[in-house]
């Protein structure tokens, strides 16, 4: 099991991405990708140096990957309204990569 949540945007002067932030955990559950995600939003609010706002200006993308090769594994989950709003309030998009 392995879940990447990774905050990448496209730089502005260069036009190439790069990643702003990036987390693994080799757990999943609806509480640990609530926690990964907000903290990936943390620091790349740090990195804009103006909030979350700060990172429309590079267009940046929420990605969340898990891979796993259990039986029966079902990748499931929802975003709360606080979390959405912050997504929001980044300009994100958000990919998500199931590999089962």
């Amino acid at each position: 099991m392995k879940l990447t949540v990774e905050l990448h945007g496209i730089d502005p002067v260069k036009g190439e991405w790069f990643s702003i932030s990036k987390h693994e955990s080799d757990r999943y559950n609806h509480d640990i990708l609530l926690l990964i995600i907000n903290k990936v939003l943390d620091e790349g609010a740090k990195y804009s140096r103006n909030g979350l706002e700060g990172l429309r200006a590079f267009h940046v993308e929420l990605s969340v990957a898990i891979i796993s090769d259990e039986n029966g594994f079902r990748p499931a989950f929802d975003i709360d309204v606080r979390t959405i709003s912050r997504l929001s309030a980044a300009g994100a998009s958000f990919d998500f990569d199931p590999y089962i």
